[in-house]
């Protein structure tokens, strides 16, 4: 597992426990090396390493945002039963801090489900 990580503003620890990512009702991933990102007043976010996804699931967009964890680019969703666009957040230049985060992913919670279960 990736050490813990903290900033004044951020703190990054691996999640204790497997990682599913579901998305139309149907399990993507199962992840056993996810991160949890928290930050006052947010939500906790999990980020899971882009190895651990089937590369055919994700297509990339040509939409990329400046965040306040760096350079992000945006990835469609593709299953056997729905396309969900602009579904995952990929960071590819992380900012100062989250380096960690280099090569994972997020799941936007109004288009993926993430539930975590005991190892």
């Amino acid at each position: 597992m990736q050490p813990h990580s903290k900033t004044s503003d951020f703190t990054i620890a691996p999640v204790e426990g497997r990682v599913h990512i579901v998305v139309d009702d149907a399990q993507i991933i199962d992840s056993r090396r996810a991160l949890r990102l928290e930050r006052p007043g947010a939500p906790a976010r999990i980020y899971v390493p882009m190895e651990d996804i089937r590369s055919d699931l994700l297509l990339a967009t040509d939409e990329r945002r400046q965040t306040e964890l760096g350079e992000v680019h945006l990835y469609t969703v593709r299953t056997a039963t729905a396309t969900v666009e602009n579904a995952a957040e990929y960071v590819s230049e992380p900012a100062p801090g989250v380096e960690t985060l280099r090569d994972h992913v997020h799941f936007l919670d109004d288009k993926a489900r993430c539930e975590i279960s005991p190892v």
